[in-house]
């Protein structure tokens, strides 16, 4: 499923880079 997969890289960006959040790039992401 690449929706579990988005969240996953998601929470892996925000630990990595806090500042980095995909619903701020990507503004259709829920």
């Amino acid at each position: 499923n690449w929706i579990s997969r988005l969240k996953e890289f998601d929470a892996f960006l925000k630990d990595s880079f806090p500042g980095c959040v995909l619903k701020d790039t990507h503004p259709g992401y829920v």
